[in-house]
């Protein structure tokens, strides 16, 4: 979707896993990024890589003033903004070519989801993904493109960390009888994986959506 001579906008670039990755193929990226930690990550890889045509801005979205760019992207932030609407208005306002994202088809937390029952003894209320999302669209009367781009696993580097993990995402503190819960139950949902390493659950499908924002000539 890239082109040469554009300008994109990355919502929520984090520490640059899709900005900096993305501005070899564009002219100009604006990266948002809240997290003045994620900001430090991003720009020690910006550094590294020696990648000039990017500007990192302090903001949260949606912000006054946000510029006017070819292409908006944001990448799995989607799943847990409450005021979603906002949220397009001022991505669609900003984007005069496309409006791109990438969602998972179920929200991260549900890796765990059957570990939360376990432990908690009730479902967990698990957050929109992607089919979500597309209807959301489409209740506002958008058609958007929709391609499976790959998948995820949740993969962690030994049981250990994932048990880290799956703690915080349980919102479970260490040393209670929940924790030893946890780490009763978790073994049972790992797996490992080809190229080394373990994961909970299955994988997830990738989705890359992207439309036209109001206004553009097709």
């Amino acid at each position: 979707m890239a082109r040469p001579d554009e300008t994109w906008l990355d919502v929520g670039a984090g520490g640059g896993r899709y900005a900096l990755g993305l501005a070899g193929s564009v002219a100009r990226m604006i990266a948002v990024e809240p997290s003045e930690g994620m900001r430090e990550v991003f720009e020690a890889v910006r550094s590294e890589y020696d990648i000039e045509n990017v500007e990192l801005v302090a903001e949260r979205w949606p912000f006054e003033g946000a510029p006017e760019v070819d292409v908006v992207i944001f990448t799995h932030v989607g799943y847990d903004i409450a005021e979603i609407g906002p949220f397009l208005d001022a991505v669609e306002g900003s984007a005069r070519r496309r409006c791109v994202c990438a969602l998972l088809e179920r929200s991260p937390g549900s890796a765990f989801a059957e570990l939360w029952e376990g432990v908690h003894s009730e479902p967990p209320a698990l957050l929109p993904g992607l089919p979500e999302f597309v209807a959301l669209l489409m209740a506002w009367g958008v058609m958007p493109d929709v391609a499976i781009v790959g998948d995820r696993p949740f993969r962690f580097d030994s049981a250990e960390e994932a048990e880290q993990a799956a703690r915080r995402r349980l919102w479970v503190n260490d040393g209670t009888r929940k924790a030893e819960q946890i780490a009763e139950l978790l073994p049972e949902q790992l797996r490992s994986l080809d190229g080394g390493g373990i994961a909970v659950g299955e994988s997830l499908a990738v989705g890359l959506v992207s439309w036209e924002p109001p206004g553009t000539e097709s």
